[in-house]
């Protein structure tokens, strides 16, 4: 898929139902919640299902830790990346990141706060939910 790819496909919270979608998969991201919150906070909106193929939740945990990666460090991680193996697709990722709220002024804010990914899980929609 590359970077221009996946930066195609992240729809984010401005330009589709869903956080990703490509190819007729979609990926849904709720971060942080425990899967009985999660079936009673997912939006009818976000389940809809009409032309696709797949759709997954996925739940990355983080854990607050003085010794883990801000939001800052990881842009600049993605963003050095991307200019080393795909320069062309920086642009797009940086103007997403503008309107998913992410404003390079804003960085001190983002700086002290540092957290580590405990773990990611996925789950096929609709099988999280009982009928």
């Amino acid at each position: 898929m590359g970077y221009a790819g996946a930066g195609r496909a992240w729809q984010g919270p401005l330009e589709g139902i869903h956080d990703f979608n490509h190819s007729g998969t979609a990926i849904e991201v709720k971060d942080g919640c425990r899967i009985r919150q999660l079936a009673a906070d997912f939006a009818p909106r976000s389940a809809e299902t009409t032309g696709l193929s797949a759709l997954t939740v996925a739940r990355p945990r983080l854990q607050e830790s003085a010794s883990g990666t801000s939001l800052v460090d990881s842009v600049k991680e993605i963003r050095e990346s991307i200019n080393r193996d795909d320069p062309a697709a920086l642009a797009d990722f940086n103007e997403r990141m503008i309107r998913a709220g992410y404003l390079e002024i804003d960085a001190a804010m983002y700086f002290e706060f540092r957290f580590a990914l405990h773990d990611i899980a996925g789950m096929r929609w609709p099988a999280i939910f009982p009928a």
